[in-house]
């Protein structure tokens, strides 16, 4: 496993900005631990607590139902303004690109092989991402600016064979709705697995928690695409591997806070 150098990247970068906008004048008052601070030393400790499982070599963590709620308990806690976050967060993220109203941003903070990712996703008004997967994977994702719509199925036999280009598969609606910041949503590897994510008219920003990430070298663990086909039965639809379209574009930057 390899980790980023610096053990403590997401409170360094985050609890800088939480002192700029909570400073007091009274120096004899105790600090409070940063809720950011408190959600990565949470993940890395649910992480490396957890049970383990074996993916074609690949040993992931597997959360409890317990550290579920605990975890979605704790995100409650955190706002977009404890990140110096603004309306139109979406803007906040340098360097430009030549498309900013179509180019979804990604700030990474955090990640350790196989065990977690850390990041921040601002997406411009209107943006969507595609229908995807999360293979073996427990989500979370706080919603701290503006507002999206998330659209999510599951297989309705985890068994079947998987699909491709030319083969479908079959799935089920299992949760559609339209969320507000402050929120928060997660998604496991049994329930709301796929989703599509549409942002609002004022865009969003919502933090990632991916629990383990992917790994593209493990095509059991990489993402997929795909493709809705509305059958006869409503909320069933035929599902093929597709790949996104050209403007579907993804910029790593640097949050300017």
């Amino acid at each position: 496993m390899t980790e980023n150098s610096d053990d403590s990247i997401m409170g360094n970068i985050l609890h800088h900005n939480h002192r700029k906008k909570h400073e007091c004048d009274d120096e004899n008052k105790p600090s409070e631990p940063f809720i950011g601070e408190v959600i990565f030393y949470f993940v890395k400790s649910i992480t490396s607590r957890a049970s383990r499982r074996d993916i074609d070599g690949d040993l992931i963590p597997v959360m409890s139902e317990t550290d579920e709620d605990e975890f979605i308990n704790l995100l409650s806690k955190l706002s977009g303004e404890d990140l110096g976050l603004e309306e139109h967060s979406h803007l906040q993220i340098v360097p430009p690109t030549p498309f900013p109203l179509q180019d979804i941003r990604y700030f990474h903070i955090h990640e350790l092989e196989d065990q977690y990712s850390i990041g921040i996703f601002f997406m411009p008004p209107h943006t969507e991402m595609p229908l995807h997967d999360h293979p073996y994977m427990w989500v979370f994702s706080r919603i701290l600016t503006g507002s999206v719509a998330i659209t999510s199925l599951d297989w309705i036999n985890p068994n079947d064979k998987p699909c491709s280009e030319t083969t479908k598969r079959r799935a089920r609606l299992t949760e559609k709705g339209f969320f507000h910041a402050p929120n928060t949503v997660f998604l496991t590897p049994e329930k709301r697995n796929m989703h599509m994510i549409k942002a609002g008219s004022q865009g969003c920003a919502f933090l990632d928690i991916l629990i383990p990430p992917y790994n593209e070298n493990n095509l059991k663990r990489d993402c997929s695409y795909y493709e809705m086909e509305p059958t006869k039965d409503s909320g069933i639809f035929d599902l093929s591997l597709t790949e996104p379209s050209a403007s579907f574009n993804i910029v790593r930057g640097t949050l300017d806070v």
